[in-house]
């Protein structure tokens, strides 16, 4: 934060040299020269905008202080700047950008004060840009018009130049532009939505018709034939995220293994999609003693997992369609049609114990003791590729035992994540809004009963979560206001700004810093690797 003597320091320089405004602008914000074409948080205009304050800031040689953290950029250089490249160079719309920076929190204005009383000299102070990353899209790259000319070609180098370089992304490349996307999400915020809340649904299908993206999507679960078989319950994400965490680091043993052997360039295929995991140590993972009723809980669990099958009909998003097509055909044909299933090819071990029968001999009796198992290809290619913190979660999730605090988690990180939000701070949702939101698939009773019950476990504070009086919830890393207002409730969703793994100084927003670490002229990208030891998920 700048003291006052260092805005008074730059407002007295414009003063002297005849301008009015001044701009501070963070250098390490000179990374995302190459981040710019890949970003779909921002209009084009305000990516054009940026563009032309990064080559502001290369030319400028003002720095302030000693520790040479800011570039300072006189309004005269920035208008001249943007002429240079071809764009606008109009006051107005320079400060037009500027205020919408300040929407969007990446910007605060200071002004000094002439002896008239009137704001004479202002200083808009430009702050780090890593939070546009995980804001909501506001563009969808892939359906605009790509210019075939020279700039549009370097566009897409440079895209590729960057994320070629960051094995936490896995590119589909085509004639009109690259995608990149991840997969962490799918069984985690997607396909979550047709899981049963509860053991009281019995239905062995459930069609769910929602909106992702701002595109339908008809997603159907069912089971197998079998008569014990039964549809994933919103629970059994216990045991997913402990063995994503579990498959995660097998991968990177296996991975080192081969480096050392062959090289970094050893080829990926070789690692397997295959993993075996001992049902004692995944109860440990779950925060669970190998007790009885504990290995039966989770084989429960895990024959669940390995029965359902989600059946998502993808022709009304071409988002999805995107995203999670393995193919693309040469004339950009996707699939428009999925089945998924998280656990695929399982084998199981069976364990041989004696039971004590007091009337006659012992009863011996065979337990699943070891499981080996493939995983959903899409999510095998995510963890394959990760070098980033798409699957850190907070370690109370393996033991919460709440199916549907476990699913607002989901909803939550995808709906905040783990930077600032300016348009949802005073966005209310209705309590017919979080049903559709979180599990349009149960029952509605269902819903308000268990939703209810998870805000008074969470609820801050030592008073007690009451219906029809205001109050807050903190459901791991984020706050849940609630109002009732005119016979209706209403909820407002906020992101823990202390919270260890989604406030700002958050492991995936210190790591996303690091990521982008570039010298002032953009030559050279380092992406240090995280301890793999310390995924949770």
């Amino acid at each position: 934060m700048n003291s006052g003597n260092d805005i008074t320091n730059i407002t007295t320089d414009a003063k002297a040299d005849g301008k009015s405004t001044a701009i501070k602008f963070l250098k390490d914000n000179l990374s995302f020269r190459k981040l710019l074409p890949s970003l779909c948080s921002i209009s084009l205009a305000m990516e054009n905008f940026l563009d032309t304050l990064i080559h502001a800031s290369a030319e400028s040689i003002n720095f302030s202080g000693e520790n040479n953290e800011f570039v300072v950029i006189t309004m005269p250089l920035l208008l001249q700047t943007s002429k240079s490249l071809g764009r606008g160079e109009s006051i107005s719309l320079m400060r037009r950008r500027l205020t919408e920076l300040e929407k969007l929190g990446l910007l605060k204005i200071y002004k000094h004060y002439g002896s008239s009383n009137s704001a004479r000299y202002a200083v808009y102070e430009v702050k780090d840009l890593t939070p546009l990353i995980n804001m909501a899209h506001v563009r969808d790259r892939a359906t605009e018009k790509v210019k075939k000319s020279r700039h549009s070609k370097q566009s897409i180098t440079l895209t590729k130049d960057i994320f070629g370089c960051d094995e936490s992304t896995i590119m589909l490349t085509g004639h009109h532009e690259v995608q990149v996307f991840w997969h962490n999400k799918l069984f985690n915020g997607i396909l979550d939505l047709a899981s049963r809340l509860s053991a009281k649904d019995t239905r062995t299908v459930i069609d769910v018709e929602c909106m992702i993206n701002n595109e339908h999507l008809s997603i159907r679960a069912l089971c197998s034939s079998d008569a014990t078989s039964s549809i994933s319950m919103l629970s059994d994400q216990r045991v997913m995220r402990p063995l994503n965490g579990y498959c995660l680091k097998d991968i990177r043993r296996t991975m080192k293994k081969l480096e050392r052997q062959y090289g970094k360039n050893f080829d990926r295929r070789l690692v397997p999609n295959r993993f075996c995991i001992d049902i004692h140590e995944l109860c440990s993972l779950m925060g669970l003693k190998p007790s009885k009723s504990a290995i039966e809980a989770v084989v429960v669990k895990m024959r669940r997992l390995a029965d359902t099958t989600y059946h998502v009909d993808a022709s009304r998003s071409p988002w999805f369609q995107r995203t999670f097509s393995s193919i693309a055909f040469e004339n950009r044909v996707f699939s428009d049609t999925y089945e998924f299933r998280y656990i695929n090819s399982l084998e199981i071990a069976r364990e041989q114990g004696r039971i004590a029968d007091l009337f006659g001999q012992a009863i011996e009796s065979f337990t699943p003791r070891f499981y080996t198992f493939s995983l959903e290809p899409h999510l095998f290619e995510s963890l394959m590729s990760d070098r980033s913190t798409l699957f850190i979660s907070h370690p109370g999730l393996a033991t919460e035992q709440g199916g549907l605090v476990q699913r607002i988690y989901n909803w939550s990180k995808s709906l905040i994540g783990n930077t600032r939000k300016s348009n949802l701070e005073d966005k209310w949702f209705s309590i017919h809004d979080m049903y559709l939101n979180l599990t349009p698939a149960a029952r509605y009773d269902n819903f308000r009963f268990h939703f209810f019950n998870a805000l008074q476990k969470f609820a801050c504070g030592d008073s007690e979560f009451k219906k029809g009086v205001a109050g807050k919830s903190l459901i791991y890393g984020y706050f849940y206001h609630y109002q009732h207002i005119d016979g209706q409730d209403y909820f407002r969703v906020e992101r823990d700004v202390n919270d260890p793994l989604v406030g700002d100084m958050s492991p995936a927003n210190k790591h996303r810093a690091r990521n982008l670490t570039i010298d002032l002229y953009g030559d050279r990208l380092e992406l240090p690797a995280i301890d793999e030891f310390s995924l949770t998920e």
